[in-house]
């Protein structure tokens, strides 16, 4: 492993490992300022696609192609994106609320659905699918009345497996000789 490739290892690692302390310390500080970066994101990507849709009659994009997408249609996605990102900034609780009831109702119709299935179904690997929708409907409901320990749950494993993984890439960069410039890493 060359010098500053083992440098960037260890920098990533130590990354890792400051980020991982910040999510597990402060779980809600961290969502309040994803959704705050999604917001400014959305907000950016929704102008540019309405001042293409307005200014960019000339020639279509390859993703405009694909989809068909007209103009106008361009100019109601970009429209739809800085809806979502005012609601994200305005009413951040709410909008994270109506996301996370949507997951669990997922999880639930999922969940239901493949048990009865199951249960109907004869062969291999049918207890397998029973226990796994047993599973998704135990997580809907969790979901569903602890909306919150729920996102402080997804942000503390996060946090714990940046943690394992910044640690175990540190001591993969720290124990790792550094080689010339000139060789080829295997």
């Amino acid at each position: 492993m060359t010098q500053h490739r083992k440098l960037f290892m260890i920098f990533r690692a130590i990354l890792a490992i400051v980020f991982a302390i910040i999510i597990i310390a402060w779980p809600g500080k961290t969502l309040a300022t994803i959704i705050a970066l999604f917001a400014i994101f959305a907000i950016m990507d929704g102008l540019g696609a309405i001042l293409y849709g307005i200014f960019d009659r000339r020639q279509k994009t390859k993703i405009m192609q694909v989809l068909h997408l007209s103009n106008g249609q361009v100019i109601t996605i970009g429209v739809v994106e800085i809806v979502v990102a005012l609601l994200l900034i305005f009413w951040p609780d709410a909008t994270l609320y109506t996301a996370i009831y949507l997951i669990a109702a997922l999880l639930l119709v999922s969940g239901i659905s493949q048990f009865a299935l199951a249960v109907s179904a004869k062969g291999v690997g049918r207890a397998a699918v029973i226990l796994g929708s047993i599973v998704l409907v135990a997580f809907g409901l969790f979901m569903f009345f602890y909306p919150i320990g729920t996102i402080v749950v997804f942000f503390w494993v996060l946090g714990i497996f940046l943690l394992v993984h910044g640690v175990a890439t540190l001591f993969g960069g720290f124990g790792s000789k550094a080689t010339p410039e000139s060789t080829v890493d295997a």
